[in-house]
């Protein structure tokens, strides 16, 4: 995956989602916040790089999912294994003991 900058944001910001679950145009928006050059430019061509980055993702805890076409419109699943709420949970509250502590 670090050959792939799209690959590395993807993963990255599924590090925030349990589940990610919209078409490609969304995620390539969401992908386009970060400015890099080597983004696939298309939807199809963010398409082509999921599916072809998808075995990487599932080493790392990431399930792509292609959904059935409904409503003229087709969803991607991007689903977090790994993810847990309390782990999330946990690191909050780490940080609001931390601003408990005195200085």
């Amino acid at each position: 995956m670090d050959n792939s900058p799209a690959a590395l944001a993807i993963y990255e910001l599924m590090q925030e989602y349990p589940v990610w679950e919209k078409t490609a145009q969304d995620l390539l928006r969401e992908l386009d916040k970060h400015n890099i050059d080597a983004w696939p430019k298309t939807p199809e061509s963010l398409t082509h790089l999921l599916r072809r980055m998808t075995p990487a993702f599932e080493e790392f805890g990431l399930q792509v999912e292609f959904l059935p076409r409904e409503r003229n419109r087709r969803l991607i699943r991007i689903t977090n294994t790994e993810y847990s709420e309390g782990n999330c949970h946990d690191r909050h509250q780490e940080e609001l003991n931390m601003d408990d502590q005195p200085y």
